[in-house]
């Protein structure tokens, strides 16, 4: 069994610059260990551990053909782990078919490396089209957050902590109507990949749309009344129950400016700081563990997540076999 808690689901893994062409790429994801290395169809993704002793592949290289050289007694893998050669050795090929390494299905799009968490999909990633279209910029984050990925989550789907999470950087209006008394009146609406949060104030007659959450980690927040160009998205993927790997996409227009694209680049990593740390003070982490959590009308967001993840996700687990 692998990928507890977060099996048979695709997931960015890295963005595409953070893997070469010249050397593997080790990531963790749901405790489990991942190598990534570029094959000549694209990328290949196999389990961090070679089946002759266990080693790390990560710690290997990538052969001018394009294969993965194991770095303890030279295996070499292909892209779909086949064994191709296995050095002091004269075996057969029958005999390398059964020393195989075990492989994952793997897509890259919209710059990002895309991994499933299991033996085979069904269907393709979800992949938010606005990320596979050349011509707005982009601003690509990753950092390594100690919380649980359904903790972000949830973080995401709730615009009542703006205010009062980021009062100094994006919550100063938020903040005002929040102390005035406004009450917010949130709507949940079903979409094919997910749902889209919308909300109106009490203060205000119009509806703001904009907040998408596409299964099982994506965050999608249009800005209103911008550039069809403009958006920011999350992915919170988890690298074990503490820790979670936040990757992060601001799309501007390129019309924009340059040093005012920089001002918004730096405000999105200052919010980035005051999420983590609200995060990190959240006890206990993961959200199947916040049974005595109380609830109201506005976390309509959150609460819809939790009714997925706990029906799809929590108790997932992938069977594996060998290679």
């Amino acid at each position: 069994m692998a990928f507890d808690g977060f099996a048979n689901v695709w997931t960015p893994v890295c963005f595409s610059k953070s893997l070469s062409a010249t050397g593997p790429l080790h990531r963790e994801v749901a405790g489990e260990r991942i190598v990534l290395f570029r094959t000549p169809a694209g990328v290949g993704a196999l389990m961090d551990a070679c089946p002759h002793r266990g080693a790390s592949l990560a710690r290997g290289t990538v052969t001018a053909q394009g294969n993965l050289r194991c770095g303890m007694h030279g295996w070499v893998f292909n892209g779909a782990g086949d064994c191709l050669e296995v050095p002091w050795n004269n075996v057969s090929p029958s005999t390398r078919r059964r020393l195989a390494a075990r492989s994952l299905p793997v897509v890259e799009a919209g710059e990002l490396i895309w991994l499933f968490t299991g033996l085979r999909a069904d269907a393709p990633p979800v992949i938010p089209e606005l990320l596979c279209d050349p011509r707005p910029s982009r601003q690509h984050l990753a950092q390594l957050w100690p919380v649980h990925w359904t903790r972000v989550i949830e973080n995401l789907l709730d615009p009542t902590h703006v205010g009062f999470v980021h009062p100094s950087t994006v919550g100063r209006g938020p903040l005002r109507q929040a102390l005035k008394g406004s009450q917010l009146r949130m709507r949940r609406h079903e979409h094919k990949d997910g749902f889209m949060l919308s909300w109106e104030t009490s203060d205000s007659k119009s509806e703001f749309q904009g907040l998408y959450w596409t299964p099982p980690n994506g965050w999608q927040h249009r800005v209103p009344n911008q550039s069809k160009f403009t958006a920011q998205m999350v992915w919170a993927v988890p690298v074990s129950r503490i820790e979670t790997l936040v990757l992060f996409v601001a799309l501007r227009p390129r019309s924009q400016r340059w040093p005012y694209r920089f001002l918004l680049n730096t405000v999105d990593r200052l919010v980035l700081h005051e999420d983590r740390r609200a995060i990190e003070s959240q006890s206990p982490g993961p959200i199947e563990e916040a049974i005595h959590e109380l609830n109201v009308p506005t976390d309509v967001g959150s609460l819809a997540f939790r009714d997925w993840y706990n029906k799809h996700c929590a108790s997932s687990s992938a069977m594996m076999g060998p290679g």
